[in-house]
């Protein structure tokens, strides 16, 4: 049977800064359909779409974001898998405007509506991915593909369903699907302790 109902959205960034206006160096964008995890993991995890992508420091430079030394110190403390991931791929980085531009036309192919996509659209704490990719967008003239109304934290239902998760992985493909994976657990939670489906 086909399923008509559009996927959620979960959005990564590893970066270096801690606010909008930061160097960006990778983003990961993936879709997930969090009424599979009730089916089977599986089949949960085989519905996944995903982009990932490397992002050029100079570019991002070049288009007035800046590097927050103490986050680059911060770099140095993580695993030689994230480093890697995060810095060891020069010959995959793109311009910023071409990233910007990638993951608008990643999400808007699945659905559009008045130009942005309106189904949910999750990261891990407001205050971060979402808008630092927002205003990357904002600096090289992208539109962000994404309705204010629909943008959702992992943190709030994570609380909200009693799931303890922080995530440690910082490799932003790796991220979004464990953060899918608590968040589709959680709606799961709730919608059964509310008797009715996971939406």
């Amino acid at each position: 049977m086909t399923d008509n109902r559009l996927p959620h959205i979960m959005i990564d960034a590893e970066t270096l800064g801690t606010k909008p206006g930061c160097v960006i160096k990778s983003i990961g964008v993936i879709t997930f359909r969090p009424w599979l995890w009730a089916v089977s993991e599986e089949a949960w995890a085989n519905d996944i779409t995903k982009l990932k992508l490397h992002v050029s420091r100079e570019w991002c430079e070049f288009s007035g974001l800046t590097v927050d030394p103490a986050t680059e110190r911060w770099w140095q403390d993580q695993s030689e898998e994230a480093r890697q991931d995060a810095f060891g791929n020069k010959d995959k980085e793109i311009p910023l405007l071409d990233a910007c531009q990638a993951v608008r036309k990643f999400i808007l192919d699945i659905a559009e509506e008045k130009g942005v996509y309106p189904g949910r659209v999750w990261c891990q704490g407001l205050t971060f991915d979402l808008p630092i990719i927002g205003e990357a967008m904002h600096r090289v003239g992208v539109k962000e593909p994404w309705y204010h109304r629909y943008t959702r934290d992992t943190r709030s239902i994570y609380e909200e369903a009693g799931i303890d998760y922080s995530g440690v992985f910082h490799e932003p493909i790796r991220d979004c699907i464990a953060q899918a994976a608590h968040v589709s657990e959680a709606k799961t939670i709730i919608a059964r302790a509310l008797g009715r489906e996971v939406i």
